[in-house]
This record gives C-alpha cells, sequence and structure tokens, in this order.
C-alpha cells in the first residue's frame, strides 16, 4: 500500500538516525521514498557527508525532531 503523495512530500526532507550495518547510528536526511515489493524504501543522504542511498524503512530507528513516543512507529512518525 503507497503513501498518498501529500504524506509523502511530509517525509521527504526531514532528519532520522540510519541503523548502520555495524550498529552505530548515522544522520540522515530523506530525499525521497518509494514502495518496491511491499516495503518502502528511502532514499537517504548523510547529515555531515556526501553520498546517498536506497535504504529500507526498518533501519531508520528515530526521526529527528519529532516527539519520542516509543508507541509510534517510523512510519508513524515519518507520515504524520
Amino acid at each position: 500500500m503507497s503513501a498518498p503523495a501529500k504524506q509523502t512530500a511530509a517525509a521527504i526532507g526531514k532528519e532520522a538516525l540510519l541503523l548502520s550495518e555495524k550498529s552505530f547510528q548515522i544522520p540522515v536526511k530523506i530525499i525521497s521514498l518509494k514502495e518496491a515489493y511491499g516495503r518502502l524504501r528511502l532514499l537517504v543522504s548523510p547529515v555531515g557527508g556526501i553520498g546517498e542511498e536506497w535504504v529500507d524503512v526498518s533501519r531508520i530507528m528515530a526521526v529527528i525532531g519529532e516527539p519520542n513516543n516509543p508507541l509510534l512507529s517510523v512510519r508513524e512518525q515519518l507520515f504524520g
């Protein structure tokens, strides 16, 4: 199920913490998103570096600047 265009636009530009493959978290900015094979994927770029990469939403640990509510999923934090 894809996110409506208005919700998608709200997620773009937000900053989040990306879990690396070695268990540290990297601040990233969300550039774009898409749904592929039923999975939400985000195009992210590091806040303090260069480059971009498509990652699965499951690697996003938190959305920076959103209320820290453990009951909200990352998807709910992104799309409000």
